[in-house]
């Protein structure tokens, strides 16, 4: 093996050890957040967990250009050619999921911090 996929595997170690932790104290300790925060901080927790499980089971290989950037997967001879493509496409999807949560998480925050409350009632 190499120092990069034990680096991967590490990650993927403590990804689900910080999101757990982030899980639990999303729906334990946090009473006074509202039900739909919880909601989106455990959607959130359990997606990177299952995104870091992806990485770690396909090895993406990501190759960035001046303008754009390439996702491959390394060992190809492991996957039939339509399976590889699924588990790439799923891999990419819950990226942009995860960062579709991070976008709704921190927009929540704002709305709370400048105390615009007719708007954060959205989220309830």
């Amino acid at each position: 093996m190499q120092l990069s996929e034990y680096i991967e595997y590490f990650g993927f170690i403590l990804s689900i050890i910080l999101n757990s932790i982030l899980f639990c104290l999303a729906v334990k300790q946090s009473k006074k957040i509202s039900k739909s925060y919880r909601c989106v901080m455990s959607v959130f927790a359990t997606t990177s967990i299952i995104h870091a499980g992806l990485g770690c089971f396909i090895h993406p290989s990501i190759a960035f250009f001046d303008s754009g950037f390439i996702i491959s997967i390394n060992d190809v001879s492991i996957y039939d050619n339509h399976f590889g493509n699924y588990m790439l496409s799923t891999f990419c999807a819950f990226f942009i999921f995860m960062i579709s949560l991070l976008t709704t998480q921190y927009f929540y925050k704002f709305l709370l911090i400048c105390r615009q409350v007719k708007y954060v009632r959205i989220f309830y």
